[in-house]
């Protein structure tokens, strides 16, 4: 073997100094790279955490606004049960219209329209209530209470004039059919 000259053996480590030193960089390009490959993946994940919790909190502010929704659809529903908010509501159209009101009587019955069936009839409520004041404000509450967001018939109506200092101008009977179905 021939011996290796000093030139040489400098020339052959700074050689393999530069291989090392390429491999090295290759090793720490790819480490960067799988970082900034594993970086992506946390973003994304964290991204689609953050579109999660969004709409977990708009889908919780939806079950709480329908809660309350739903709460106050109820105050519209006429029930046997609990009948409150519909009196109210029938107290209140009296109190808008100037119109002394009292609930006389407040009863279940079922209705049926089809003469000569068997089959039950529809579900009502008859409510009798008595009023008292001047003819236009008794002729707006009927009105209303025509008008009301339910199934409601106005039976029957007896309007009658006061006699001197019984009290407001007209008093009366109004009956009620609201439906429950």
């Amino acid at each position: 073997m021939k011996r290796i000259t000093h030139v040489q053996q400098v020339v052959v480590v700074a050689a393999l100094f530069l291989v090392g030193a390429v491999v090295a960089y290759w090793f720490v390009q790819q480490h960067i790279a799988q970082l900034e490959q594993d970086l992506v993946l946390a973003r994304q994940e964290r991204s689609v955490l953050t579109r999660t919790q969004e709409r977990m909190q708009a889908m919780e502010q939806l079950v709480q606004q329908t809660t309350q929704e739903r709460a106050e659809m109820n105050t519209y529903l006429l029930s046997l049960d609990d009948p409150l908010p519909f009196l109210k509501l029938i107290e209140n159209l009296g109190v808008d219209t100037h119109v002394g009101l009292t609930v006389d009587s407040l009863t279940e019955e079922r209705v049926d329209d089809r003469a000569g069936s068997t089959a039950e009839g529809q579900k009502y409520v008859h409510l009798v209530l008595l009023i008292a004041g001047d003819w236009a404000g008794i002729y707006h509450l009927i009105d209303l209470l025509e008008s009301l967001p339910y199934i409601a018939v106005v039976d029957k109506a007896i309007v009658e004039q006061s006699k001197a200092g019984e009290g407001p101008g007209w008093h009366g009977q109004v009956h009620l059919r609201v439906g429950l179905e």
